[in-house]
């Protein structure tokens, strides 16, 4: 798929290295546990790089054609309740990851539009879940049009 300023793709076996150094940022995994390892990012990857072979969709390696081949991944993922027992699944989940360096340019909010039509879901379909204290991502769910009171917390 192509926007504007993006690229979403399936995953490369050259994805692998950069995606893994913006795991290791500890900028881009501030409100994770921890930065991921290596093996934890390659993992990561394979998955994703697997989920997209099966569905047609999924999480998606993003470019920036001109800039850089590779940034990160936007896209969504599915939880059924054996996966995620709560009152809210089944629900598909909208996740972005990117590289710090392309921070602010409205990459998040540009590929997840383009990457919701493709998945056969619709916004309605879709669990929005946020962190009270970030305030980034609150801002992209926002540029989303996702209205706030539907974000739970």
């Amino acid at each position: 798929m192509q926007t504007e300023h993006l690229v979403l793709r399936p995953w490369q076996e050259e994805d692998f290295e950069p995606f893994a150094a913006l795991n290791a940022d500890p900028r881009v995994m501030e409100y994770f546990p921890s930065p991921l390892s290596r093996s934890e990012s390659d993992a990561l990857a394979k998955r994703a790089q697997e989920k997209i072979a099966e569905r047609g969709w999924g999480l998606w390696a993003v470019g920036v054609p001109g800039v850089a081949d590779f940034i990160g991944f936007i896209g969504l993922i599915y939880w059924d309740k054996k996966q995620l027992p709560t009152h809210f699944t089944p629900a598909y989940e909208v996740r972005w990851r990117l590289a710090f360096d392309h921070w602010g340019k409205g990459y998040a909010t540009e590929g997840a539009k383009a990457a919701f039509p493709n998945s056969g879901t619709n916004w309605g379909e879709i669990h929005k879940r946020l962190s009270p204290t970030d305030m980034r991502m609150e801002f992209a769910l926002k540029s989303m049009l996702f209205p706030l009171e539907d974000l739970a917390f």
